[in-house]
């Protein structure tokens, strides 16, 4: 039950970081996605109902809080949240560096999503912008994951095994 706690008030706390301290730490225009590397961590440290109920809360949190339309992180962080949980299920995840993978291919999968899902609510996003959001903002996401990843591991978070 603590882990939950600690899960939930992380995840609180980084949805309310994202949108005002994030924003200070910007390269080339783009900003890591904290709430995302944490849902990934939960979906690797949790059972399903949790991760679920969780990544819901900070899409729709994130959602409320941040620019995008409202039910875009709704709908693509408890997906993303989902495959980590099934992907911990089939692999053995333990290493930060296999870690970080996870979370830049889930980071790449989000982007990917939120652009396409613009360009078919009609927002014209060039080609260039697009591809710097997308790559970008995976590698900044997962550079911020190695540099907490240490924080992670002493506050208690298990990954299966």
């Amino acid at each position: 039950m603590k882990i939950k706690l600690t899960a939930g008030s992380v995840l609180i706390l980084l949805v309310i970081l994202q949108p005002t301290l994030m924003s200070w730490f910007r390269i080339f225009g783009v900003e890591p996605d904290l709430v995302l590397a944490a849902v990934v961590i939960i979906g690797l440290s949790l059972d399903l109902k949790w991760v679920l109920l969780f990544s819901y809360a900070a899409g729709l949190l994130k959602d409320s809080l941040g620019i995008l339309p409202l039910g875009v992180n709704t709908l693509v962080l408890p997906l993303l949240g989902f495959a980590a949980n099934r992907l911990s299920r089939r692999m053995v995840i333990e290493a930060d560096y296999v870690i970080a993978t996870v979370v830049f291919i889930a980071a790449v999968s989000h982007n990917l999503i939120i652009s396409l899902l613009l360009v078919i609510m009609g927002l014209n996003i060039s080609m260039g912008m697009s591809s710097r959001i997308i790559l970008i903002g995976a590698i900044y996401t997962t550079s911020l994951f190695l540099l907490f990843s240490k924080l992670i591991r002493l506050s208690g978070i298990k990954f299966r095994s």
